[in-house]
């Protein structure tokens, strides 16, 4: 254990006396990635989400349907990537609700668009919270389709976030970020 590590307990055992709870920064950046995501995709598409601490079960990971992978870039001096992981079906429901319309009206270039949006929105009312002064920037998203996209390698990497929403669940690497606190 580090003197960081030390200082951290120590000062989690003396709020806890008088009833208050301290978050490390990793779990600060995961709430507010949550109320970002909330607002986003909440109020703007109506689809609920709620944050899972555990890896699903295999059987419903659904890992064998085809997944959009949207990267943008955001820069603070370097850049750094955030990855967002949607399921097809949650691509699919986020542009029918942004867009109004039914699934076999849309093409892939128009739910590509939705998405990259929807990430747009969501790494910019991100940073609206964790950098007040905005000193990041973000970049154009860039979108592309996986087939059988395996989430192993995500989970318990820090600055991995994972939301159920009805449409399957939304993998999120945000594992750069805390460059922006």
């Amino acid at each position: 254990m580090n003197q960081s590590d030390v200082w951290f307990l120590f000062m989690a055992e003396f709020l806890a006396l008088f009833g208050l709870q301290v978050l490390r920064m990793e779990e600060l950046l995961k709430q507010k990635v949550f109320e970002t995501l909330a607002d986003v995709f909440g109020v703007l598409f109506s689809i609920s989400s709620r944050p899972l601490d555990a890896l699903p079960p295999r059987k419903f990971r659904n890992v064998e349907d085809s997944y959009i992978e949207v990267r943008i870039d955001i820069s603070r001096g370097d850049r750094f990537p955030a990855y967002f992981f949607f399921p097809e079906e949650l691509a699919l429901g986020v542009a029918r609700r942004f867009m109004g319309l039914e699934s076999n009206e849309l093409g892939d270039d128009k739910i590509k668009a939705v998405v990259s949006e929807a990430v747009r929105m969501t790494v910019g009312g991100l940073l609206c919270k964790i950098d007040p002064e905005a000193r990041c920037t973000i970049g154009a998203p860039q979108v592309r389709w996986l087939d059988g996209f395996s989430p192993g390698q995500l989970h318990g990497a820090p600055g991995t976030c994972i939301y159920e929403t009805e449409f399957g669940d939304l993998w999120m690497d945000f594992s750069n970020i805390d460059k922006c606190c």
